[in-house]
């Protein structure tokens, strides 16, 4: 069987999605969750500004917004893989 060059380019997009996610999962959620968590430690000790606090903020969001288009992306690829294929795919 002769797998077609659509269903080989959505397997790769999966595999590349499921890469990315991984890379969250083995410590980039935890780093920025812990570096948030320190910055607002030293924010309640006055030994950073609040512009400084804000901006460890405005990062932490941001991973985590790159965290749920990756798996965004990850679940429309699936369902492109699951039509192409014409079976669910687990």
């Amino acid at each position: 069987m002769e797998i077609s060059t659509e269903i080989k380019a959505l397997m790769n997009e999966q595999r590349l999605s499921e890469q990315t996610i991984k890379l969250f999962h083995e410590g980039l959620l935890k780093q920025a969750e812990e570096s948030l968590k320190i910055s607002e430690e030293i924010y309640k000790q006055g030994e950073i500004s609040l512009i400084d606090y804000l901006d460890s903020q405005r990062t932490y969001n941001s991973i985590l917004k790159d965290y749920q288009d990756s798996l965004y992306a990850w679940n429309v690829n699936k369902a492109a893989l699951e039509k192409a294929t014409g079976e669910e795919i687990k």
